[in-house]
């Protein structure tokens, strides 16, 4: 399919949770197709994280239901570590005729001007932004403004909830159902994950 306006959201969702789930329905709203996308490791985390085969387990689990979003196992497959600039390259030889709308939460935006490939990604994509705090507008207005590409910025209603939280509650034996799809509840506890 070609002219494909799709979403990629990368991270370790370590668990994928709520939170993540909404931010990408809302944006199937508006993309042609929305792809989440499991980091292969995570060298930036300095705790161990669930083995990339359970984590994309959790994520096409909790996405079964919708249909223009999808997990997918492409940097995985490919082995590609960290957020490196090959994701990309890799993501635009898969879907060579789509543009690359890249999700990313304005608290990790705030810094993208400190990206050592921030100049060659900027040619590559555009930038969905999803607004953490209100009170940041200004800010990522400033620095979307001095980057080369779209970006367009989302202030979606979001529970305040991560996956560090997540495990720190399965950790301390608190209840977090109310921010999980319950089949990664399953997943969660037939893996003993997070103890």
């Amino acid at each position: 399919m070609s002219n494909l306006n799709i979403g990629i959201f990368l991270g370790t969702f370590d668990p994928i949770h709520n939170g993540h789930l909404s931010i990408v329905k809302n944006l199937s709203n508006e993309l042609d197709k929305v792809l989440i996308i499991p980091l292969f490791d995570a060298p930036h985390k300095s705790m161990p994280i669930t083995s990339p085969a359970i984590r994309l387990q959790m994520c096409r689990v909790s996405l079964l239901e919708e249909k223009n979003i999808e997990a997918s196992d492409l940097i995985i497959s490919h082995q590609i570590h960290g957020y490196d600039l090959k994701i990309i390259h890799t993501l635009i030889k898969a879907y060579p005729n789509a543009t690359l709308n890249y999700i990313v939460g304005s608290d990790v935006f705030s810094h993208i001007l400190s990206w050592s490939s921030v100049r060659e990604l900027e040619k590559l994509v555009q930038f969905s932004i999803i607004l953490r705090s209100k009170e940041d507008i200004e800010v990522i207005q400033n620095i979307a403004s001095q980057l080369d590409c779209p970006c367009k910025i989302y202030d979606f209603e979001l529970e305040e909830i991560s996956s560090s939280v997540i495990r720190e509650r399965i950790k301390n034996h608190q209840l977090v159902s109310r921010f999980l799809h319950p089949d990664i509840l399953s997943i969660i506890k037939s893996n003993q994950l997070y103890k």
